[in-house]
């Protein structure tokens, strides 16, 4: 049932992602992000990577490689359900760290404009929501 619950959960973080593109869009970090990832290509089913050669890269999934805005949807469905992984796999790839970087300072504003929370959103943060091993 893991399996399960992580991949109908998942577009649920990754609209999450848009929601956050769409509502802060005055201030989305597009142009940071761009710079960090490069060119996108466009997504074609033929265009297949394994994970491995994707962090390599900075991308989260093949998926993520089509816009900005569908690279940071991904970013933060790994983010907020395999961040463990997500986590070792930033530390291993300058691209997924430069991209962290990114990301990481738009999160904690959001956070602090509509909760009021100041706490840093560092790996301990996100690590609290891992679901790659199943918490009922």
């Amino acid at each position: 049932t893991e399996g399960i619950v992580l991949e109908h959960t998942s577009f649920l973080h990754h609209e999450y992602g848009h929601q956050l593109n769409y509502l802060f869009a005055d201030v989305f970090p597009q142009k940071e992000m761009t710079a960090v990832s490069g060119q996108y290509k466009g997504f074609t089913e033929r265009q297949n990577l394994n994970y491995k050669d994707l962090w390599k890269l900075g991308y989260t999934s093949n998926y993520a490689m089509c816009s900005v805005h569908e690279d940071f949807a991904e970013f933060c469905e790994a983010l907020y359900l395999q961040p463990v992984a997500l986590f070792m796999a930033i530390r291993d790839n300058p691209p997924l760290a430069a991209k962290f970087a990114v990301v990481r300072p738009f999160l904690e504003m959001v956070k602090r404009r509509t909760t009021g929370d100041a706490a840093p959103m560092d790996a301990a943060y996100f690590a609290r929501f891992d679901r790659a091993v199943w918490r009922p």
